[in-house]
């Protein structure tokens, strides 16, 4: 165990006084729900990701996502189909692996002087960013993962908090007033999946030299709401069942789509559920 690993045990046992003290991940500051963290890149990685809804997927689930429809996402889950990126997707996607880091180094300097906060009233004494990779429910209707972007601890909080970042390639950060409903659905299922209560949502974008944080509330109705979907979702295609060289689709209605009054209906229900508020808007 490394010096930073020994740090973060040691405040783990001072502040949230954990009966296991050997697991950290799997069961400790995620209270009673135990959890399989799965590294991101591993075999064990890869077949999830196939075998389950993600997360950062589940828009598609529910058609909120404009560049990929439901039927879609169900031809690619069930390997009829490959997603296919463009040069500027790849592009976005890369411009966030590399500034997520930076984004999180900033996040954590913000929050050492007391900028972020509910109270706004100290400074933490001792705080960690811990990264993780992928997370899956043991329960047994719960039948997605997902993978963090880093989970906060301090004792400026009362409880860990997760943490998701984007960094907008084009969007402009005046334009940007609130979370979509879509990055919503993400941490919703995120926190649900991990047992924890707030989401610290960073957008931060280099070239406007801009950070944004909202803080968005974890809501049991709504999360109910969107796993009861999913599971609809993974019966109606019959998403992770074993596949066979012969295996016939043709029962299954890869034409059903959503319709524009759907979308409207799931983006109202999930943004008038879900609580969040603006934490910090500052330069970087």
């Amino acid at each position: 165990m490394n010096q930073v690993n020994k740090k973060f045990v040691e405040f783990m046992r001072e502040k949230f006084n954990p009966e296991n003290k050997g697991d950290f991940l799997n069961g400790l500051f995620i209270g009673k729900q135990k959890l399989a963290n799965i590294p991101q890149g591993t075999k064990l990685w890869e077949e999830n990701r196939i075998k389950y809804p993600t997360c950062s997927q589940l828009a598609k689930i529910l058609g909120l996502d404009p560049n990929c429809s439901k039927s879609k996402y169900a031809r690619i889950m069930k390997g009829l189909e490959v997603e296919v990126f463009n040069d500027f997707s790849r592009d976005c996607m890369r411009h966030g692996m590399i500034w997520e880091p930076c984004t999180r180094k900033i996040y954590m300097t913000l929050r050492k002087f007391g900028r972020i906060t509910d109270q706004y009233t100290q400074s933490p004494k001792k705080y960690f960013c811990l990264e993780t990779g992928t997370f899956k429910s043991n329960k047994e209707d719960v039948r997605f993962t997902g993978s963090p972007d880093g989970i906060y601890f301090g004792d400026d909080e009362d409880e860990p908090i997760l943490i998701e970042i984007k960094n907008p390639a084009i969007r402009k950060m005046e334009s940007i007033d609130c979370v979509d409903a879509k990055y919503l659905i993400q941490v919703l299922s995120l926190m649900g999946i991990m047992n924890l209560k707030k989401c610290d949502f960073i957008y931060m974008k280099s070239s406007e030299a801009e950070i944004i944080v909202f803080r968005v509330d974890f809501n049991q109705e709504a999360f109910d709401y969107l796993n009861d979907r999913v599971n609809e979702f993974i019966t109606d295609y019959e998403i992770g069942l074993p596949k066979s060289e012969n295996q016939d689709f043709s029962h299954l209605n890869f034409k059903k789509q959503v319709t524009q009054g759907m979308r409207d209906e799931v983006s109202q229900f999930i943004t008038g559920k879900i609580k969040q508020r603006l934490l910090y808007r500052g330069p970087i």
